[in-house]
């Protein structure tokens, strides 16, 4: 049909025109637009073995630039749909505000994400997602709450996944394992409502709170506002977990007793020391008595009523071997030595995964040869894997690394980066009250007095 002018078709119901392919499945069936001079430019049709409509042009070869399945999906620069909308190649909207590109990378106010620098930076970096603006971004994530999952394929088993999750003015940094569970105490919550930060922990209670142990290499301090300007206060340091208790009392008739405070009671291991301080001339005050939940404060002179303030320190509950631990263990080597100076030995104990650390009782890890001389006696024995254990006849730590040097293929170096000192306790033996006669030239003496030239100060 070859028709001049319009051609207009009139039908009853929904169906003005029908075209109907009668060839049954000889090929597809199409309309086929051409321009002026009987060029080919569109094809509009459908597929004879799968059903699909499709759109084509010519440039100059046959491009089919869109598909649309029955199952309802549309392609775009593919023949083959996937999903509702499938595009090959190169997205970006009419003003290059937003472009996907065929390698994967996605940019927002870019167009040309994947490669980026920025002036003053003597780098550039590939984001697959760049976001870029004049002003300043701000992409923008909406819902009852909001969590941005990341995962690191290449990382070891149940550390390649971590999420952050922002609900209600929280944001919380999150571990997950392997099966999609939240790892339990590995969080950061930053709660941008209130200002607390916590580590370990899901509710800080304060600015910054850390469950768990907090190490800094620089100073801990208090800042005070004095008339002075903003000052710094230090923290007390020590090598091992002591808490700290003071206050202040007096003698009655030569003796007070000091109750400790319970709350204080529950957080330290039984024993502590005490240490006194009098506030006036005294011939001497002692601790007579300690107990659990009080000490008694003695004088010398039974009638004394002088006052006094004491300071008592003990170790933190459950940290009674802490002392001076490694910040960062080198490799999986872990070495305490306890010097018992009443048996002039040293009991030393070697945790290592590899269980031949340790060379044969007297052997030398670089020559192979014994290096007991007979003077000394050492024991040496393995308990379990990767623990070792050394009796040492000697007390004296540079002595100690180079018995230990002699026992493993550990370099000194590594030894001493591995290695903890911890001195016995001697036992406690039931101590006898001294009893002596001050001279008279001793009653005579003040707090601060001189005797043949020398100036005697006088504590207790």
């Amino acid at each position: 049909m070859d028709v001049s002018g319009n051609v207009i078709v009139q039908g009853t119901s929904d169906n003005p025109l029908t075209l109907r392919d009668t060839r049954a499945g000889i090929g597809d069936f199409y309309l086929q637009f051409e321009n002026s001079t009987g060029a080919r430019d569109w094809v509009v049709g459908r597929r004879v073995t799968s059903g699909n409509f499709f759109i084509g042009g010519f440039s100059p070869g046959f491009v089919q630039v869109a598909t649309f399945t029955t199952a309802g999906n549309v392609g775009i620069g593919t023949t083959t749909p996937g999903s509702v909308l499938s595009v090959t190649g190169n997205f970006s909207t009419t003003t290059g505000a937003l472009l996907a590109t065929s390698s994967g990378n996605v940019g927002i106010g870019t167009t040309s994400p994947g490669s980026s620098s920025v002036t003053g930076l003597s780098f550039s970096y590939g984001p697959i997602l760049q976001v870029h603006s004049s002003a300043r971004p701000s992409p923008t994530f909406s819902g009852t709450g909001v969590d941005f999952r990341f995962v690191d394929t290449d990382a070891g088993t149940n550390n390649k996944a971590g999420d952050i999750a922002y609900d209600d003015q929280v944001f919380v940094f999150r571990s997950i394992d392997d099966a999609g569970n939240l790892k339990t105490g590995n969080v950061l919550v930053i709660n941008t409502s209130s200002g607390n930060v916590g580590i370990g922990t899901t509710g800080p209670a304060s600015t910054l709170t850390v469950v768990g142990n907090f190490s800094a290499t620089g100073t801990k301090s208090a800042v005070v506002n004095t008339s002075y300007g903003m000052r710094k206060l230090y923290a007390i340091e020590s090598p091992d977990v002591s808490f700290y208790d003071r206050g202040t009392s007096q003698l009655s008739s030569g003796m007070a007793n000091i109750s400790l405070d319970p709350i204080f009671i529950e957080t330290v291991e039984p024993d502590y020391q005490v240490y006194l301080t009098p506030e006036a001339n005294t011939a001497g005050i002692y601790v007579a008595e300690k107990a659990k939940e009080y000490f008694i404060v003695k004088g010398r002179n039974p009638s004394s009523s002088i006052p006094f303030s004491w300071l008592i320190t003990a170790l933190r509950k459950g940290y009674r071997d802490t002392r001076l631990d490694l910040e960062r263990k080198d490799g999986n080597t872990q070495i305490t030595a306890v010097i018992d100076e009443e048996n002039k030995i040293t009991n030393i104990e070697i945790n290592n995964e590899n269980n031949n650390l340790l060379n044969a009782p007297g052997e030398n890890a670089t020559t192979g040869t014994n290096a007991i001389t007979g003077k000394v006696t050492d024991e040496i024995s393995k308990t379990n894997i990767g623990k070792s254990k050394i009796t040492a006849a000697t007390t004296n730590e540079n002595e100690i690394i180079n018995k230990i040097q002699e026992r493993t293929n550990l370099s000194k170096e590594a030894i001493k980066k591995s290695i903890t000192f911890k001195r016995k306790q001697p036992l406690k033996e039931e101590v006898r009250a001294e009893t002596f006669e001050e001279s008279a030239q001793q009653k005579q003496l003040t707090r601060v007095t001189e005797i043949n030239g020398s100036v005697i100060i006088r504590l207790g």
